[in-house]
């Protein structure tokens, strides 16, 4: 199991969705582009590794994805690109949900990826209050 490597096969299934960006890990700042960020980063239990009878070496991996839209384009822009890329189903092209069902594996690195729970949230980004949007992902790997 490589964590790196399953950010970086997320990031690739990530990449495409239109009018976003994507950084397979923390960048050290965010530039205002005018596209949407998409940063994947560890959640708050990164890994928990399994060691009971049946289960040894598959681990149980948090991450999520941090939805950073453009924040000059104004309140409701910023909410309408939340809304898209968290919405899903085969009619929402920019759905993250959809796409990493469609590749649940993010290109062989990992058993199985999931989108769990999506939350829109203020953060402080280069020294600016931000919406942002959030999914966490649940992802089963095996060492």
């Amino acid at each position: 199991m490589n964590l790196a490597a399953i950010r970086q096969g997320i990031a690739t299934v990530l990449n495409q969705i239109d009018g976003c960006r994507v950084f397979a890990s923390i960048p050290d700042s965010l530039s205002a582009s005018g596209v949407t960020a998409l940063v994947i980063a560890p959640d708050d239990s990164y890994v928990t590794y399994a060691e009971a009878a049946g289960l040894t070496n598959r681990n149980d991996v948090r991450m999520r994805i941090l939805i950073v839209p453009p924040q000059q384009s104004g309140s409701q822009r910023v909410m309408d690109e939340i809304d898209d890329l968290l919405s899903c189903g085969p009619t929402e092209p920019r759905s993250i949900r959809t796409l990493l069902g469609d590749n649940i594996s993010a290109n062989g690195t990992a058993c199985s990826v999931s989108a769990q729970t999506g939350t829109v949230r203020t953060m402080t980004i280069n020294d600016m209050e931000c919406v942002v949007g959030e999914l966490s992902l649940r992802i089963l790997a095996r060492c």
